[in-house]
């Protein structure tokens, strides 16, 4: 999971810290909601229990507001407790396609330089065919470029029930914290505009069971790398 940091358009927020890559989910400033047509015929949709779901997100609206939210988001606290709970999960799958990544070799400490012509010659190999076999390449490019790098796959950790509540309540906390930091009238101007647009979509509100999984690029867990790596029956499950 990539930690996002938040732009001045579209702020997709991602809480490695408890937990935070709300998958489908973004914050859009208000001047962009603004911008979608009002639909009359959409306001008998959104009723008061849509907007009160804890599932709901609401957009911050001043720069100020913007600022509370990163900060909560980046709490070191919050960060570390995620990051300690992603640490402990062992179980998890790879599909044969999965994307392939690689990370540069440390010597001494240090990354092993990679000369231009070599690291062109490692993404021409990575990327000069699609593939549904990208196991078979791992194993070639370790192989050929072993020493400047160690190459693998995407792997989804898989959650057990009781981190996927605690992930899910983690979430809650950070969308009712979105909330708070709006006065009572940002909030109902934001009813309103999106009762007008017809945006009351029972599927963006967030769901608990978003969190049954979450995909970490190459080199974030080594000891998992190593076990794919070592794989020699190409499986797609690993407990």
């Amino acid at each position: 999971m990539q930690l996002t940091f938040l732009s001045n358009a579209v702020r997709t927020l991602s809480l490695i810290g408890m937990l935070g890559a709300i998958e489908g989910m973004s914050l859009v400033k208000t001047v962009q909601a603004q911008a979608n047509p009002p639909n009359p015929q959409a306001k008998s949709v959104c009723s008061a229990a849509y907007f009160d779901n804890p599932g709901y997100m609401y957009n911050p609206v001043t720069e100020t507001q913007w600022k509370a939210v990163d900060k909560f988001q980046l709490d070191p606290d919050r960060m570390k407790k995620g990051n300690d709970m992603l640490a402990t999960i062992t179980t998890f799958s790879v599909a044969l396609d999965a994307p392939l990544g690689y990370v540069v070799n440390k010597v001494n400490g240090k990354p092993v330089p990679l000369s231009p012509k070599i690291e062109q010659a490692i993404k021409r190999e990575m990327f000069r065919d699609p593939s549904n076999d990208n196991r078979r390449r791992i194993a070639e490019l370790n192989r050929k470029y072993g020493k400047y790098a160690t190459f693998g796959q995407n792997i989804t950790l898989l959650l057990s029930p009781e981190q996927q509540k605690e992930s899910a309540k983690g979430t809650y906390e950070f969308l009712a914290y979105i909330a708070s930091v709006l006065t009572p009238q940002e909030r109902q101007a934001e009813r309103d505009r999106v009762t007008a647009a017809g945006e009351c979509s029972p599927s963006s509100l967030f769901k608990p069971d978003i969190w049954r999984s979450v995909t970490v690029d190459t080199g974030t867990r080594p000891d998992l790398d190593k076990r794919l790596r070592e794989d020699t029956s190409g499986n797609t499950f690993f407990k």
